[in-house]
């Protein structure tokens, strides 16, 4: 099958036959202002991958008989994801913290979810899973309220891996989202506008059909579909390799209320570096430890709200959960 789409923007009404589904797209009212929000997140570049995204005009299009682009829609796609590679920030070796996403719209049981991914590479494809966390919809606050932006890209949904996500060897990974369909659950992601199109669509944005293949936004639904998606993976690389790499620690207690004891073994001597972010990809803490044999390091984060914490010590990431 085959896809035919009628494509309305805002500025031209542009008919065209493509193989794939046939349907109708249609670029839906929406509002997209950063400045309507002081809820700005700055991080650095380096920390969050939204280079897909950057320079493109934030849309959301629904597609007929029912249903999104990205999201639910009447033929039963079941994922989407985006591309990272050394193109859109991958710098080398790291971890992947979480995924932010923007969706648009959410509506039905507010206990249903949808499933953050991040898969390998497969000869150009989406392959293997090598990470997933469920976010239920009521994590996905479309309201102002919910709405932070680092002065450039938005996101209003975070899903946090409980262990962090190793980048692979060959540099690259997919990241999106699963769907799951159930009556009166509907959710739309933010993409770009066609009016600024993304042109690495047909090898960085994919989609998942109902028979569970894997096919470029392109092949879907055509040449001129050049679409990508709000998905912004956060990244801790790997740095200082000439640092001490035969740190070992264990930290107890986790959880606790914020304060955090760290039990750090080396068979030599030097400084290495510890670090906290939180789940968005923030820097709350960041120290240098003088370690020598067996050194004990006390850290505080009693000034920060409750939740997950990522520290790193030595390229080294554990999970802090704060009560």
């Amino acid at each position: 099958m085959k896809k035919i789409y009628l494509l309305l923007s805002a500025v031209v009404l542009t008919s065209a036959i493509f193989a794939q589904k046939a349907s109708t797209i249609q670029e839906e009212p929406y509002t997209f202002s950063m400045e309507k929000t002081n809820q700005v997140n700055n991080k650095a570049a380096t920390d969050t991958l939204y280079s897909h995204m950057q320079g493109l005009t934030p849309a959301i299009y629904s597609t007929g008989p029912g249903g999104y682009v990205f999201g639910h829609d009447s033929y039963g796609d079941l994922s989407y994801y985006s591309k990272f590679d050394a193109t859109y920030g991958v710098q080398g070796a790291g971890n992947i913290l979480s995924v932010l996403f923007y969706f648009a719209v959410v509506e039905g049981n507010p206990n249903s979810i949808i499933t953050a991914t991040i898969r390998e590479d497969n000869a150009g494809a989406p392959g293997n899973i090598i990470g997933q966390v469920n976010m239920p919809y009521s994590s996905l606050d479309t309201s102002l309220a919910g709405f932070m932006n680092n002065g450039i890209v938005g996101w209003n949904a975070v899903g946090t891996f409980a262990t962090p996500v190793a980048v692979p060897g060959n540099m690259m990974f997919w990241a999106g989202f699963d769907v799951a369909y159930a009556t009166g659950d509907t959710v739309g992601l933010v993409s770009n506008n066609l009016s600024t199109p993304f042109n690495d669509a047909s090898t960085h944005t994919f989609e998942e059909w109902s028979d569970n293949s894997f096919n470029s936004i392109t092949d879907g639904w055509g040449a001129t579909s050049l679409f990508t998606m709000a998905v912004y993976p956060v990244m801790d690389f790997a740095v200082g390799i000439e640092e001490l790499n035969t740190v070992k620690f264990n930290v107890y207690p986790n959880p606790s209320t914020g304060v955090f004891n760290i039990n750090l073994t080396s068979e030599n001597s030097g400084n290495v570096n510890l670090s906290v972010k939180n789940v968005v990809g923030q820097t709350v803490l960041n120290k240098t430890i003088a370690v020598s044999g067996q050194t004990k390091e006390t850290i505080s984060l009693t000034d920060y709200s409750a939740g997950i914490y990522f520290l790193t010590i030595d390229n080294k990431t554990v999970k802090l959960i704060v009560e």
